[in-house]
């Protein structure tokens, strides 16, 4: 069972990388971690602490990514990264000598920052620069990551995508017919947040999901109510649930979706150590608490673009609704995306 709680949001996408000409074209989300860039600038250096990146100490210290192809359509850039004290240090992020937005982190804590630029085209090198160094903070930077369409989308996508996501698998008695009736319908983009310890005792579940080809994220190991916890049990459960995943397979999450969706300072804290963005749903259909077949429908007829709904991976009714809500969304003009 589960409450429809506010929590810190966001949106980000699973990693996936297409390679044209030699470039790696921005197709879901790509990460580039700032280590592995290109410095320049008279100070710009590696760091192993608070995360292993790059400093930019003074005025046009910059770290640079290869080159980028871009698809002219909508991105979203996301950079983590912190200040070295409590001051606000910014970084501006370039292409082509063309600014597309800047981001800002106030105190030591990282922190995930994004804006969404305009659509671009051509194949040009990303950079991250300090512009104004006020001699009272240097940036520490993490990674750049560039986010946006996954393509082909299923229902044409002339209104935008919507991330049809489901929680608490998986389970031996519900996710295989959970994913055939996604890709029955037309559908070949979800997100499956997964509790770490059904895993085990879920074979058959889970590789419905391994060969679904949609994407797996973090939904915890025990999920418990954490918002009593101390830091490093926070840690410890959402890190035993990304080990959990990657030992039975797929790869290490990037995303999660809080238990309960409950969530404080120090669950945020905690995320934000292990690389994990939080995704909190933007309609809740109440198929937790009881809700028809028709009102889980309905509720996911007030999507909109960007929107994901809460749904799980448990319901007979949630799975009974996924073919309607799959041509509903269609001929609004929605595709699918996947975090």
């Amino acid at each position: 069972m589960k409450k429809f709680l506010s929590s810190a949001t966001a949106l980000l996408f699973s990693l996936f990388i297409v390679f044209s000409s030699g470039s790696p074209v921005v197709a879901a989300s790509v990460r580039y971690e700032c280590e592995s860039m290109t410095l320049g600038g008279q100070y710009a250096a590696k760091i192993s602490s608070p995360f292993s990146g790059i400093a930019l100490y003074a005025n046009n210290d910059y770290c640079q990514t290869g080159n980028i192809s871009w698809d002219n359509t909508q991105k979203t850039v996301s950079i983590r990264g912190c200040s070295n004290n409590s001051s606000t240090a910014t970084v501006a992020v370039r292409m082509n000598g063309y600014e597309m937005g800047r981001v800002s982190f106030s105190g030591t804590t990282p922190t995930v920052q994004s804006f969404t630029c305009t659509p671009q085209t051509g194949s040009y090198p990303v950079q991250l620069i300090v512009t104004n160094d006020t001699g009272s903070w240097d940036v520490y930077v993490d990674y750049l990551e560039i986010s946006g369409s996954t393509g082909g989308n299923d229902g044409g996508g002339s209104s935008g995508n919507v991330y049809l996501t489901f929680d608490d698998g998986p389970s031996n008695s519900t996710s295989a017919t959970l994913v055939n009736n996604l890709k029955s319908a037309g559908c070949s983009k979800a997100t499956f947040f997964v509790i770490g310890r059904n895993i085990a005792g879920n074979q058959t579940g889970w590789n419905a999901y391994k060969n679904s080809g949609f994407s797996i994220q973090n939904h915890s190991q025990t999920h418990q109510h954490m918002t009593g916890w101390s830091y490093q049990q926070v840690y410890n459960d959402l890190s035993a649930c990304n080990t959990a995943i990657q030992n039975g397979g797929a790869p290490k999450p990037t995303k999660i979706r809080l238990p309960y969706l409950e969530s404080n300072s120090t669950i945020q804290q905690a995320c934000s150590a292990l690389g994990l963005s939080i995704i909190s749903p933007t309609v809740d259909t109440q198929d937790w608490n009881g809700a028809s077949t028709q009102s889980i429908i309905n509720a996911c007829n007030s999507l909109n673009a960007g929107g994901n709904p809460l749904m799980h991976d448990s319901y007979q009714t949630t799975n009974n609704a996924i073919a309607t809500i799959v041509q509903n969304l269609k001929n609004r003009g929605f595709g699918f995306a996947q975090y």
